[in-house]
């Protein structure tokens, strides 16, 4: 599930920086690289720029979140477990949220609807047999570049990869099954990982049937 930076009681930069995986100096409002806290949490969307609130304080930052989604919208959390055995597919996109400007949808700029500027580490570890027949498709940075991996690629028992990722599809092949823990780990500086880090704990199972007696689910 995914960790928010609390909504009550005292909010420190440490804390933020921490929850974002940054281990050097960070800004509160201004347009700053590496990006200021305004500008992950609360920028415009597709963009990195400041929004035009007249009031931004560490208190802003109660409340906000990054987080995995199921939509592209994501308005949608992922929750701590799923399971797909129909077609052994499931997508997630990634997001930042604040309950102020977006009612806590991940539309911060930074993330959506691209990655701006956000390394992600997804470290993906087998939570029953091995990784040998399951996928990933990742889509990274504003251009949208597409990638492919087969995460039985780094020994079977575990797969590991950083990028500016905003969106992924992991899907298990034909016959098979895939069971897994993901973590999804926000980085800022691309050293540091994160505590606002996601966990999900993912069943994918894909079973083909005889075309002739029934039409089984199509990938899309």
């Amino acid at each position: 599930m995914a960790t928010t930076i609390p909504t009550t009681g005292p909010v420190s930069m440490k804390q933020i920086r921490e929850y974002i995986g940054l281990n050097n100096t960070v800004h509160l409002s201004s347009a700053t690289n590496p990006l200021s806290l305004r500008q992950i949490f609360y920028s415009p969307i597709n963009t990195t720029n400041l929004n035009t609130y007249p009031y931004f304080a560490l208190s802003s930052l109660r409340g906000c979140k990054f987080a995995s989604y199921v939509n592209s919208a994501r308005s949608l959390e992922a929750g701590k477990d799923i399971r797909n055995q129909i077609d052994g597919v499931q997508s997630l996109w990634f997001g930042l949220s604040n309950p102020v400007q977006n009612a806590g949808y991940g539309q911060s700029g930074l993330l959506y609807t691209r990655n701006l500027g956000l390394p992600i580490k997804l470290h993906i570890q087998a939570t029953s047999g091995n990784l040998n027949s399951l996928n990933l498709d990742t889509y990274s940075r504003a251009n949208n570049t597409f990638n492919y991996y087969s995460c039985g690629s780094q020994g079977g028992a575990s797969f590991e990869i950083v990028n500016d990722l905003h969106q992924i599809r992991l899907y298990t092949d034909p016959d098979s099954a895939s069971q897994f823990l993901i973590r999804i780990i926000p980085m800022l500086d691309g050293g540091t990982e994160g505590t606002g880090e996601h966990v999900i704990n993912m069943v994918l199972i894909f079973i083909e049937r005889e075309e002739s007696s029934f039409e089984g689910p199509i990938r899309r």
